[in-house]
């Protein structure tokens, strides 16, 4: 009978000898050598999913004008908190040709936010563009470009949303949320090192915002930074201790090193927190497989199954404790639905290939 071998890196075992199902078995191995996309990373850490960044979905708020035209009321509705409301008044203001240049901004800008909150993009572009051929303070335009750049982002324009991004923090180097919403199109891009940097410069303006730090550990997790990764979101911890992806992060950076009793501690309290974060559910489940204790990985993987019924990673994991408690079959059928849902992952095909073996 094949004996499983574990690699603790990435859960994948080997098999000693031939078993019952040779053909298959060797089929499975066979199909890893055409996948070579291996990263070296354990599964299951989003880094956008981890994003709580303070700055990517705060546009300027709106604000009162100082309305001298005809329409006494619409500077009041111009900041109402009903989107239909707010943009018919603010309209008003903005057509009235005895407005002055700063009410119409105001109204434009206000009328842009609007736009931007029912997530017509491409009127609110429109207003952010008109305000700024029209306002001078720094201040203002910086956060004008700052909710521009957001709306071209949105709209899939990195080019654009990076250019207003980099006018903000020219035009306001203390607007921290500039360096935030820059940082995250950089982690989009894949451009760490200067995500890493943004993510530093805002920490030391806002200091006290946890999301920051969970953020920028995210980046160093997936780089194998785990020490740093760790210490960031200890810290956002600390600053934090009801962030529950802050712990769920800390705990996939302690998994990583091995250390598999605090990563069990900790994403059980991220599930304390929210109970239904499957990605901790998922991270438990893997921990406590790495401990040995293959009977309560089993019961935390059908939990993360029934949270998440398409994660082939909890699928893998159940198979692989499966395959340690001798239950080829069920370990072939878990790895084989793991497979149907990402057929690159080469572990489940090795893992397979063993569980044929025998």
């Amino acid at each position: 009978m094949a004996t499983p071998m574990r690699d603790a890196r990435h859960g994948i075992r080997a098999a000693s000898s031939l078993g019952r199902h040779p053909g298959r078995g060797l089929a499975d191995l066979a199909a890893t050598m055409r996948e070579r996309t291996v990263t070296g990373r354990l599964a299951g850490l989003s880094m956008l999913a981890l994003l709580g960044l303070a700055g990517a979905s705060r546009p300027a708020a709106a604000q009162a004008a100082n309305h001298g035209g005809g329409h006494g009321g619409d500077a009041i509705r111009c900041v109402s908190s009903k989107p239909e409301i707010a943009i018919a008044a603010c309209t008003n203001i903005i057509e009235d040709k005895r407005e002055d240049v700063d009410s119409r901004a105001i109204a434009l800008r206000n009328r842009g936010f609007f736009y931007q909150q029912t997530g017509d993009l491409d009127r609110a572009i429109a207003d952010y563009t008109t305000v700024l051929s029209l306002s001078n303070g720094h201040t203002a335009r910086a956060k004008t470009y700052l909710n521009r750049g957001l709306m071209y982002l949105q709209k899939g324009d990195d080019v654009e949303a990076l250019a207003d991004y980099n006018e903000a923090v020219t035009l306001d180097p203390k607007l921290a949320s500039a360096y935030i919403d820059r940082a995250a199109l950089f982690m989009k891009r894949g451009d760490d090192d200067l995500a890493i940097a943004d993510l530093g410069q805002a920490t030391l303006l806002n200091p006290n915002d946890a999301d920051i730090y969970a953020s920028r550990g995210s980046i160093y997790a997936h780089r194998g930074d785990q020490d740093r990764a760790i210490t960031d979101y200890t810290k956002a911890i600390e600053l934090n201790p009801a962030n529950a992806m802050a712990w769920r992060g800390r705990g996939f950076a302690y998994r990583a090193t091995g250390d598999n009793a605090r990563a069990a501690a900790d994403a059980t309290e991220a599930l304390r927190l929210d109970p239904n974060m499957a990605a901790a559910r998922l991270d438990l489940g893997l921990s406590l497989q790495g401990t040995g204790n293959g009977a309560q990985a089993i019961a935390e993987f059908d939990k993360a199954i029934k949270l998440n019924p398409r994660d082939a990673q909890a699928f893998k994991g159940r198979g692989d404790s499966y395959l340690d408690l001798g239950d080829r079959e069920r370990a072939i059928a878990d790895l084989s639905h793991a497979l149907s849902l990402d057929a690159k992952m080469i572990s489940a095909y090795i893992n397979r290939g063993v569980a044929y073996l025998g």
